[in-house]
């Protein structure tokens, strides 16, 4: 069993999230880089509840409402920090684990970026997004 949102039920997956996030950013850039604003909130500890701006964007093409975005991206890096963290079996070599994740959001962000590039490096797992993207965006 997938999320329900009201009636409708979706898998959150890595893939979806970046996927959606590129097409948001290609419909909306202005309100796309506030919200890539409120996943380095996110990312660094905050509470998606108390980023009540993102309510307020609004994007003409998108999967999913951006605070859906931010909920299901907390629950992907919870289990990356779980999963790959202290004491795990499989120990990342990114400090917190959950960068990961982030350095593909990040990707998305770049406007340079191909939607391919990115989708083949997260579903292939084959190499990390790029170092460069380590950096918070500002």
């Amino acid at each position: 069993m997938g999320l329900k949102i009201k009636d409708n039920e979706f898998y959150p997956t890595h893939i979806r999230l970046l996927i959606d996030l590129y097409i948001k950013r290609i419909s909306n850039p202005i309100a796309a880089h506030n919200l890539y604003l409120a996943f380095e909130k996110m990312f660094s500890g905050m509470d998606p509840n108390k980023l009540s701006e993102v309510n307020k964007l609004k994007f003409p093409m998108k999967f999913d409402e951006p605070i859906i975005n931010l909920y299901y991206s907390q629950i992907l890096m919870i289990e990356q920090d779980i999963n790959y963290g202290p004491g795990s079996n499989k120990q990342s070599k990114l400090d917190p684990p959950r960068e990961y994740l982030m350095r593909f959001i990040r990707w998305t962000a770049d406007e340079k970026a191909e939607i391919d590039k990115i989708i083949f490096a997260a579903a292939g797992r084959r190499y990390p997004a790029p170092v460069r993207y380590s950096n918070p965006i500002t």
